[in-house]
């Protein structure tokens, strides 16, 4: 049994702690050769982060400084005024100028390269070269835009019986059929009325196929056609329908106008 008295062992001894080495104590040689350079792990690290991002594409200088001349041209061509076409100022020319003066000019052209020059033209074929001339510029929206339709009806009403010169206005009256105000203004001035009057005057086979088609042009508009049958279409549809070159067309006015 223990008693009071008894005398406890000691209790262990806790050992020294070890003193804290010195702030300044040099690195050995072995500690520095296991330590990995902070170089080596900088050029590890960028290596990775160019891994995951892509590299920029290179631009060249040259590129962009002729993209840049580029859109300062752009540039330029809108704030400079639009200048117009060479049949634009053809077409404005022709409207300042005398109408008579250019059909003897055109006559003179026409002379000197197809006609005898001691046979003095008379007045209907100095107007044909005028008309034919307006013809090949009809075909473009400003040549139709340009020509005064109602100027066109003493000339043609003038000259009916020159078949050629009809030829050449039915024609014209086809290429400027094409536009709504035009075709009315073809109605109220009479043209259409001495169309139907020369082709029932001459029974041209070439001035029927033009009459019909500027005839039909007209037709193709349902409301047109009461006018055109009061100005005898229908009957210069049944010469032409009759005749052999001429004969579509003349078919062809008949029934639309019979629709």
């Amino acid at each position: 049994m223990f008693t009071e008295d008894a005398m406890l062992p000691p209790p262990p001894a806790t050992p020294p702690k070890a003193p804290p080495a010195p702030q300044d104590a040099e690195v050995t040689v072995l500690e520095r050769l296991m330590a990995p350079p902070s170089v080596y792990s900088t050029r590890i690290m960028n290596l990775r982060n160019n891994e995951k991002k892509p590299s920029p594409a290179r631009i060249r200088p040259g590129i962009v400084f002729e993209d840049k001349v580029a859109e300062v041209q752009a540039e330029e061509q809108l704030q400079k005024p639009k200048q117009p076409s060479p049949l634009e100022r053809q077409l404005r020319a022709l409207q300042h100028l005398d109408l008579e003066l250019c059909a003897e000019v055109c006559t003179a052209l026409d002379r000197l390269s197809f006609d005898d020059l001691e046979q003095p033209p008379g007045e209907a074929s100095r107007l044909q070269p005028l008309l034919e001339l307006l013809w090949n510029l009809t075909f473009e929206p400003k040549g139709v835009e340009a020509v005064a339709v109602a100027s066109l009806e003493p000339v043609m009403r003038k000259h009916l019986a020159d078949v050629e010169l009809q030829v050449a206005m039915c024609a014209l009256l086809l290429n400027l059929a094409v536009r709504e105000e035009n075709r009315q203004l073809i109605l109220h001035t009479g043209l259409a009325d001495l169309m139907c009057q020369a082709l029932e005057m001459h029974q041209d086979e070439q001035l029927l196929e033009h009459g019909c088609q500027a005839l039909y042009m007209l037709a193709c508009h349902p409301a047109l056609r009461p006018s055109l049958a009061a100005a005898g279409a229908l009957r210069a549809a049944r010469l032409a329908a009759a005749r052999g070159k001429s004969a579509n067309w003349g078919a062809w006015l008949q029934e639309l106008l019979m629709c």
